[in-house]
């Protein structure tokens, strides 16, 4: 019961400053009460204003620490679900020179971001817009990121080896699908982290940072 201790603390320290208080309002009068409710009130508000201090000290310090995860190399094909610009401009610059293929599945409301990304690296590598018209449709998304790997990828001279899905765009049912058909087939996953600031209790997204490798050790049957 994680509960308790917490309870029992507070209640026998409810019960030590009732009869303080008790003690020192019969043998030392109210001057002494007051001075001890106003140490007292010092006390709660020092303590909170620390607690506060080490509170966000600690938030601020987890809002980036990303020394230990390792990033993938740079590969010749790149599947990515079509989001912000940022975060598709990261993947493809991080993957340049090596990159030479770049599989974009975009849902309708995306299809003019990923226009505007294909005209900017335009001549640098090649790109493959796939449609997804729905995108709750984790069926039809599954079987596009299988089709990349094991199909189109092998059209263009790349092995499933060469090419790395990013999961960071994309609605959550069009990621899970991404990631199911990776996990399936074995093939790489990465994730464009974000670099944070705080406004008061909010983190608010400051730049995309260099790719992380997401790494899923599956035990053998058996």
């Amino acid at each position: 019961m994680p509960w308790f201790l917490p309870v029992m603390g507070t209640v026998i320290l409810s019960l030590f400053v009732s009869f303080l208080f008790e003690l020192l309002r019969v043998y030392s009068g109210l001057w002494a009460v007051g001075l001890f409710l106003g140490l007292l009130l010092l006390a709660g508000i020092t303590f909170i204003a620390v607690y506060d201090y080490r509170m966000r000290r600690i938030l601020r310090a987890r809002s980036y620490k990303l020394a230990d995860r390792p990033n993938p190399p740079p590969c010749e094909g790149l599947v990515i679900l079509t989001g912000a610009h940022q975060v598709l401009e990261k993947a493809i610059e991080y993957h340049l020179p090596h990159l030479k293929h770049c599989w974009m599945i975009s849902t309708p409301e995306f299809l003019k971001v990923a226009a505007e990304v294909q005209e900017k690296y335009k001549g640098r590598l090649q790109f493959h817009l796939l449609e997804i018209a729905d995108e709750y449709d984790t069926d039809g998304c599954f079987e596009l990121v299988k089709s990349i790997f094991a199909v189109e990828a092998m059209k263009h001279g790349l092995a499933p080896e060469q090419v790395i899905a990013d999961i960071t765009g994309g609605t959550k049912p069009m990621t899970a699908a991404m990631v199911v058909a990776c996990l399936d087939g074995g093939y790489a996953i990465e994730h464009i982290p974000a670099q944070f600031r705080w406004e008061g209790s909010r983190r608010v997204p400051i730049a995309p940072l260099d790719p992380i490798q997401i790494v899923i050790q599956r035990e053998k049957a058996g």
